[in-house]
């Protein structure tokens, strides 16, 4: 079982990135969010999840593991797989420069920046839930 324990930002600064995980949200077959959550396996074997909180109107860290980073879930009409964005765009590997979150209005965002001038982005939106993720390589 993992242990819920909250994930203070800067401890992440730094650290290798071995794995980078973005849960998504499919609905009838549409994608309704590009990124419900974030997991990060850290060079120390550590997982992470990143994941909005409505309430608090904030991005939350906690530990994680290798199994809900991996899990696919859902119903009839609804998904939720992972997409593995570390792959994707050459992130595994690479060291953890900064991470740092801000409110914009009705989203929340928060941002992963790499030493190697990459940064990945996710917003959501509080109202209706939406959620989209960018990657920029400066």
């Amino acid at each position: 079982m993992v242990n819920p324990k909250i994930v203070a930002m800067h401890d992440l600064k730094n650290h290798r990135c071995l794995a980078l995980f973005v849960r998504e949200q499919w609905l009838l077959g549409e994608c309704r969010g590009e990124a419900v959550s974030l997991y990060l396996q850290l060079d120390d074997k550590q997982w992470v999840e990143i994941a909005p909180d409505r309430r608090e109107a904030c991005w939350v860290l906690s530990s994680s593991d290798s199994k809900r980073a991996h899990e696919v879930f859902g119903d009839g009409e609804s998904r939720y797989p992972v997409r593995d964005v570390g792959k994707a765009y050459g992130l595994n590997e690479q060291q953890i420069q900064n991470i740092y979150q801000k409110k914009l209005g009705d989203r929340i965002e928060i941002c992963v920046e790499f030493f190697n001038a990459t940064d990945i982005t996710m917003h959501y939106n509080l109202i209706t839930r939406e959620s989209s993720l960018y990657f920029i390589r400066d």
